[in-house]
């Protein structure tokens, strides 16, 4: 399967902890009827994966685009929108100039061999599998749960897209791999974990799983350490 990515950089320096201000500043350039850049429908949150996700690419501030979010990027773009200020949390008249634009065709697709992947600042626990996790002696006990939430968000992202994965999906985390590291979402300190997994799809780099893939988290890159198994 193909699917239509764009990647729009601007030539704003960013932080981190800026993320979420420059997320807002974006929703209020785009207007509540751009919906994707909010996942919010009147007043409810859409449960789809994020079409429209925020990023920070080499200290700029970014926005990474697939398929119907595509469309409504380069809508806002064309309205007007390039060469405006906006309000980054206490910065403020920040002009908003692109410094670069990059469509691309992604390839998504089930194939035979087992490919390794890393993902980054991922965020697969609730209150109850956080327990399990907080509690374990040790590694045969979390692994399946936390291979079983990584293909749960796989598979949501498949059904997000429109890619109907007909066969089953094989996922296995390595274990040695594993790093942790606490991130306030939500207002709430959660624990992130980044990590290198082998699966039987070819998943298309940069894309984002778990929650908080609208900020930058669990974005997934490609390791070519598969060849090496």
């Amino acid at each position: 399967m193909l699917l239509r990515a764009l990647t729009v950089v601007f030539d704003i320096p960013l932080r981190r902890k800026e993320l979420k201000f420059f997320r807002g500043a974006m929703i209020k350039c785009a207007g509540s009827e751009q919906y994707l850049f909010h996942n919010h429908q009147g007043d409810g949150f859409v449960y789809k994966y994020p079409k429209i996700q925020y990023r920070i690419v080499a200290g700029r501030a970014a926005v990474f685009c697939l398929e119907q979010g595509v469309e409504q990027m380069m809508h806002l773009l064309s309205s007007g929108a390039v060469g405006q200020t906006v309000d980054i949390g206490e910065r403020k008249g920040v002009p908003l100039t692109i410094f670069r634009l990059s469509p691309v065709k992604l390839v998504a697709d089930i194939v035979d061999e087992q490919v390794r992947y890393r993902i980054y600042d991922w965020l697969p626990f609730n209150q109850s599998n956080f327990q399990i996790y907080n509690s374990r002696q040790s590694d045969d006990q979390v692994l399946p749960m936390l291979n079983r939430i990584l293909t749960a968000n796989i598979l949501s992202f498949a059904k997000g897209v429109g890619w109907h994965i007909q066969s089953r999906v094989e996922c296995r985390i390595d274990p040695d791999t594993i790093s942790s590291r606490i991130v306030k979402y939500k207002n709430q300190k959660l624990i992130s974990l980044s990590l290198e997994f082998t699966t039987n799809l070819l998943l298309p780099s940069k894309i984002g799983l778990g929650k908080g893939v609208s900020i930058s988290h669990g974005l997934v890159s490609y390791n070519p350490k598969s060849e090496e198994e």
